[in-house]
């Protein structure tokens, strides 16, 4: 044995012990043996019963098909409801059994806490695509069936099972409460079951029309899916990680940064994809509905407290350039303000660039005005991108500075983030109730500013026509209102960066040492908020 071995043991021990632990559990309990036992008495009686069937009604061309379609239903429903549904009560277990307390004793971060779990999920999953590959080789024996479609669905199906076993994670995650957890689980069955039957929908057309794999159209639809589906379940996990971390710990970064990615991978697809389709509408089409959606991860970076933890300003860059460019990144309602702004001008700038690239593109439309950016049959387009900007810029600088008091409290930041969320809702429907109160009730009450999607709709259909400019003018008003106010905060947030960079130069010199027992005190995982 060479030396240092005994102590590095063996590979058991340098595995993920989080993972082992899940693993051993799952294999020892009822669950996953009933679970597994039925699911494999049930696909070899059904088998048995399409082949019977297939042969006595002569159907030999066919029976491919017949034979593989029942079969990868069972599969779907092992890897997306059975596997994320095991994950979900594994991190609940944690809770009800109290043994988190255990995993935070033992020093293992967050992510890595996650990591095991979602990795003894994959064990699992496996486990189910192994007893199913002898029974889909039989499938493809059975003729009918090309391998091309029956692989793809595979991968799909796997990749499929380990984004909602990030989202089981993350909704088991929430919540250290069983009445609420049971309610979290209500709305996961929900997302596994829509998921399997949205499986079943592509598996039936995908095994109909094979060919459709060689078109770059539905190559590019395919690629867009899945990079989202890994950019999904990777906010979950970040999501996840945030939730179980220290309140003094970095609870935003990762969740900033992958939204900005998730952004710029939505861009490049349309760098690909604009040129085959042959028609730039869904440049703005996109970009907008991009825009719109930065709303909900903005709402949980402007609602967190202003304020650096003690953690998070030990691992500030020492570069003074680094800091800066990292400030919007880091946690704080006032740097997330920044966030939101810079986001918004990366999609509106992504949305100009690309049509510069595909201008010749025919688009369709007419006229053109200063405010889109662009000359000619784009600036409509533009038009509405840059309304929907203005729309969640003032919705957001304006209601999170009403809400700020709010976020002082965990409990203060879950009421601000409801309001948030909903307050879209009276903004929409006041004026509808007003006009039926009044008996007044009419059609063209739907047709104000705070109807984003009406406004946004005109734009694009004539630029800022007459019927829609005085609403134009008052969000574009709102929104500059509400960037005035939020400076004081985002100048705020970039100096405590710039000062904790400095901190960290002079430490770095020797001039003044930073007190690394303060955050010391502050454990990796296991206080919530």
């Amino acid at each position: 044995m060479k030396p240092g071995a005994a102590e590095r043991g063996g590979v058991g021990d340098r595995l993920n012990p989080v993972l082992v632990k899940e693993v051993r559990q799952a294999l020892r309990g009822k669950m996953f043996r009933i679970s597994f036992i039925v699911t494999l008495t049930l696909a070899t009686l059904i088998s048995l019963g399409v082949i019977v069937t297939g042969i006595v009604q002569g159907r030999n061309e066919e029976i491919g098909p017949l034979f593989f379609m029942p079969m990868f239903f069972l599969l779907v429903v092992s890897l997306q409801v059975v596997v994320p549904f095991s994950a979900f009560v594994s991190m609940g277990s944690e809770w009800d059994e109290n043994t988190w307390d255990l995993l935070v004793l033992s020093d293992l971060k967050p992510r890595r806490i996650l990591l095991g779990k979602l990795l003894a999920a994959g064990t699992q999953a496996l486990l189910h695509v192994s007893v199913f590959v002898p029974f889909l080789v039989f499938a493809f024996l059975l003729r009918g069936l090309a391998p091309q479609p029956v692989l793809v669905l595979i991968a799909c199906s796997l990749l499929a099972s380990a984004g909602l076993c990030t989202l089981a994670l993350w909704l088991s995650s929430l919540t250290t409460q069983r009445f609420l957890r049971v309610l979290l689980l209500a709305l996961l069955a929900a997302a596994l079951v829509n998921s399997a039957g949205g499986m079943m929908v592509f598996a039936g057309f995908l095994t109909q029309m094979p060919h459709v794999l060689s078109n770059d159209e539905f190559r590019g639809m395919l690629g867009f899916a899945v990079a989202m589906t890994l950019l999904l379940g990777g906010f979950f996990f970040a999501a996840g990680c945030s939730r179980l971390a220290h309140p003094e710990e970095n609870r935003s970064s990762g969740l900033r940064a992958l939204t900005t990615a998730s952004f710029v991978a939505g861009l490049i697809w349309l760098l690909y994809m604009v040129p085959k389709i042959g028609s730039g509408d869904p440049i703005f089409v996109l970009v907008s509905v991009m825009i719109g959606v930065l709303t909900v991860p903005a709402i949980i970076f402007l609602t967190e407290p202003e304020g650096l933890g003690r953690r998070v300003r030990l691992d500030v860059p020492r570069s003074r350039v680094l800091a800066l460019l990292a400030a919007p990144f880091l946690p704080g309602s006032g740097r997330a303000m920044l966030y939101l702004l810079l986001s918004v001008g990366l999609l509106y700038l992504g949305a100009f660039l690309l049509f510069a690239v595909h201008g010749p593109l025919p688009l369709g439309f007419s006229g053109g005005t200063v405010l889109s950016g662009l000359p000619g049959p784009a600036s409509e387009g533009m038009s509405s991108v840059f309304m929907s900007a203005l729309y969640v810029v003032g919705y957001l600088s304006v209601l999170s500075l009403a809400v700020a008091r709010l976020t002082r409290t965990p409990r203060g930041r879950i009421i601000a983030r409801a309001i948030l969320f909903l307050a879209w809702i009276p903004m929409l429907a006041l004026p509808v109730l007003f006009g039926f109160l009044s008996g007044t009730f009419d059609e063209s009450l739907f047709l104000h500013a705070g109807n984003p999607g009406w406004v946004v709709a005109r734009a694009w259909d004539g630029g800022f026509p007459g019927d829609v400019r005085g609403a134009c003018i008052l969000v574009g008003v709102v929104a500059a209102i509400g960037v005035l106010l939020q400076a004081p905060r985002m100048v705020r947030g970039v100096r405590e960066v710039t000062q904790a960079s400095a901190r960290a130069r002079a430490a770095a010199r020797g001039a003044r040492p930073v007190d690394r027992a303060v955050a010391a005190e502050v454990p990796h995982a296991g206080a919530r908020s």
